[in-house]
């Protein structure tokens, strides 16, 4: 199901929904997107919201979580930006520790 997070803003609920799906049915996330939501008014907004929460839900050791907050927060830096290899990085690590069914070879 596509939800809108954000009125008026389809761009926006595309990318939330995309790396949510399978997982913005959870009580987490609908916790956590009630104080995200709010905070989002920018792209620099969306950067910074998203990787606070990608940064708690890694030290909570929630990969699957963080992973998609991570995903979400990079999403609209340019390949420039001094934040993106970064937040790739962190993005893919907890893709590959959420994800310990799968035999993964570098």
């Amino acid at each position: 199901m596509f939800y809108e997070y954000i009125k008026n803003n389809p761009q926006w609920n595309l990318q939330i929904n995309r790396q949510l799906e399978g997982i913005k049915e959870s009580s987490k996330v609908k916790d956590d997107l009630k104080i995200i939501i709010p905070k989002l008014t920018n792209d620099a907004s969306w950067y910074k919201t998203w990787f606070s929460f990608g940064e708690l839900r890694e030290k909570e050791e929630d990969h699957a979580l963080a992973c998609a907050y991570f995903g979400l927060a990079q999403f609209y830096l340019n390949q420039d930006d001094e934040n993106k290899q970064t937040v790739v990085h962190r993005y893919l690590n907890n893709f590959y520790r959420a994800h310990t069914e799968i035999d993964y070879e570098s």
